[in-house]
This record gives structure tokens, C-alpha cells and sequence, in this order.
């Protein structure tokens, strides 16, 4: 990634934080900027942590892989608020990352909605940036 985009982020909200803990949500946008930090909100889907997974998990990864794609995309880091999204953002990026049979599967199914995961994505969690900021 280039040095322009070092402080640019993909906000991932998740489905939780703005309904359960909306004052994360608040206290990032104001914080981000003090920092240096650029959010954009893309079309992010909700990841789903375990609802899907424990179904079918090709169509969890599919999932994931639709909203690192968006963040592909954009050349954009993905910025989780969210425990459990990053995790399953960070478990669908390796497992697709280490899978080429499955990537292939993922991608078929990518390729109806226009999107293409190349396994570029990086998922950082809130708190690692601040750490990694102060």
C-alpha cells in the first residue's frame, strides 16, 4: 500500500456496535481525526460472526470475502470496531489466503455480484491502531 493510503481506512462497523455500543462508533470518528486517520464507510455486509459459519461455512467465507474485496477494492485497509468481525475478517483472509480450492469457489460466486478476492486485504482491530498510534 502506498504512503497516502497508510491513514486511510475502511470503517467496519459491523451490525453490533451501532446498535449495541454506538459510543465505540462515536468515540473512533472523533478520535480517528485527531490522529491523522481517514475513515470512509463502504458497503460492508454484516460478517456474520457464527450464524452462517455454522451452516455453511463456504457461504461465511463468501461473505467474508465479498467485504474484504470492497476494501481490495479501494486499495483501503479495513479498520474493525468490532471483536468479533475482525476475527472473522482476519479467519476468512487466512483461510482464503491458504486455500486455493476453496478461493477458487469463493471467487465463482464473487464474480455475480462483480467482485474479486485477490487475498491483498489487511484487518486491523481499533485498538491495535491507537496502540500502534500512541
Amino acid at each position: 500500500m502506498s504512503d497516502s493510503m497508510d491513514n486511510k481506512y475502511a470503517l467496519f462497523r459491523g451490525c453490533v456496535i451501532p446498535v449495541q455500543v454506538p459510543f465505540i462508533e462515536k468515540l473512533a470518528g472523533e478520535l480517528l481525526p485527531m490522529l491523522g486517520i481517514a475513515i470512509e464507510n463502504l458497503d460492508f455486509s454484516c460478517c456474520p460472526y457464527n450464524a452462517v459459519r455454522d451452516v455453511n461455512e463456504e457461504d461465511w467465507l463468501a461473505i467474508g470475502a465479498r467485504n474484504l474485496a470492497l476494501a481490495e477494492k479501494k486499495n483501503m485497509k479495513i479498520l474493525s470496531l468490532c471483536n468479533g468481525c475482525f476475527q472473522t475478517l482476519i479467519e476468512a483472509n487466512d483461510i482464503l489466503k491458504n486455500d486455493s480450492i476453496v478461493l477458487k469457489r469463493v471467487n465463482t460466486k464473487l464474480e455475480r455480484i462483480g467482485l474479486n478476492y485477490a487475498g491483498t486485504a489487511q484487518v486491523v482491530h481499533f485498538m491495535m491502531l491507537l496502540d500502534e498510534k500512541k
